[in-house]
Formats: structure tokens, sequence, C-alpha cells
């Protein structure tokens, strides 16, 4: 059995309302919602969220709304902690869970294909998770800084990057740089076993990870200038 959980809480103060937000017509939550409805390999689809307005969404086109306390619901309150805390739940309702979808109700950029090829990927493969990924070469780490007493530094030293890969200011001269988008996450159910076993900090995926690349996904939306970028792939896609 293969089950899909879309996570998302209400007052986000990033971008207010994000989960909720109307982009091209419809609230954010529904692309992820839609997406796993319109899969063919998933058997149930699950809502954990605090959001009466996201639960009533994914009620009325046929979710199942799973309780998510209001420990799991603050600013402070880790993703991760949630998705741990929500498979537990299925793992009492459902028998035989093969693989579980995490989708995020402010990371729109994704379809019920991108969803199938990864659960697809993720039974052919000798892998514990497989997830979407973006090339974002302007924000690889060589060009990164931070202010250190009102100058700037390199994030990393270039000592230490050097052993990595060329130290070029070009983005396309050093090596590609890759981000989770967190549009789809198919991870096998053995991965929720032991979160201290896996690597951080995206700790829902396991060690064994292979990946669906996205073309212009800018992930899961916290900023105004990201829906731009997100709405032009939705009309693409």
């Amino acid at each position: 059995m293969n089950i899909a959980i879309i996570f998302g809480r209400k007052n986000s103060k990033g971008l207010p309302n994000k989960n909720i937000k109307k982009i091209l017509g419809k609230p954010a939550c529904s692309y992820p919602i839609d997406a796993a409805i319109r899969s063919k390999k998933i058997d149930k689809i699950f809502i954990s969220s605090d959001s009466n307005k996201i639960n009533k969404i994914g009620k009325d086109k046929g979710c199942e709304i799973l309780h998510r306390p209001k420990s799991l619901a603050s600013d402070q309150a880790l993703l991760s902690d949630a998705i741990f805390f929500s498979v537990n739940q299925i793992r009492e309702k459902c028998k035989n869970v093969k693989n579980v979808i995490i989708l995020l109700c402010n990371s729109i950029c994704v379809n019920n294909q991108i969803i199938d090829t990864a659960i697809s990927k993720l039974d052919k493969g000798n892998l514990e998770t497989v997830v979407t990924i973006s090339k974002l070469n302007m924000f690889s780490p060589i060009r990164a800084m931070k202010i250190n007493r009102d100058k700037l530094d390199n994030f990393f030293p270039n000592n230490t990057m050097k052993r990595y890969t060329s130290l070029s200011g070009d983005r396309n001269k050093s090596t590609d740089t890759f981000f989770i988008t967190h549009s789809c996450t198919a991870s096998k159910i053995n991965v929720f076993d032991n979160k201290k076993n896996n690597p951080m900090p995206f700790v829902w995926m396991g060690k064994k990870k292979s990946f669906i690349i996205q073309d212009n996904c800018v992930g899961d939306i916290d900023f105004e200038w990201q829906q731009k970028v997100a709405e032009t792939w939705l009309k693409k896609n």
C-alpha cells in the first residue's frame, strides 16, 4: 500500500497564509492534494494540519484528516517531528504500508506523473527514498557569503571548497549544485523505524536516496518571489 501525507499548518509568517494562498486561482494546498488524487499508485491520502481551511479542502476531496497536536504546529515545531508522528498514526490505521509519499502544502510544483515516477523508481531500485531536486547553480556554496562584523566572508573557506570543486565565480564552471525541492518525497516505510539512523537535515529521507530532476523549481514557497517562479512552472507542467 502506498500512502500520501500532505503537511501544512496555519499562521505562517514568512509568507502569510502561504498554504492556502490563491495561486493561479487555486489555494496552494490544492496542488499537492490534486496531484495525489490523480496518482495511479497512491492508495490513500491523509492531511496533517491544524488549519480548518486546509482540512476542509482535503476532506471535501476525499482525504482523511490526521490529528496534529499544537506542539507540532507551532513556529518552533520541526516538520520532521510532525512527519514521524503522522507516520506512527498511519501505522495504527493501515496495514501493509509499503511506501510513504510526503507532500507539502506550499511545495506546489508537483503533478501525478512526478509522484508515480517517484514510486516506480523506489520500487525498482535498492533505495530508501526518491526525492525531487532542481539544479540551482546560482546558489552554489562557492558563491555563498556570510556577514562577519560588517564584512563579507566566504561561507566556506577556499581551502575547504577547492577539495571538492573549482573556485571559479562562474556558476557553470564549478560542480553543479542541486537542492531538494520537497515537491515529492517517496520513502519506504522502514525509513521511519529509527530517526537517529538517518542523516541530517532531512531525517525522513534515509540514506539511500535517488532523485527526479525538476527544471526551474524553487521548492517550498516561503517568500513572495518564489510564488512567481512556481507559477511559471505550473503553467508549463
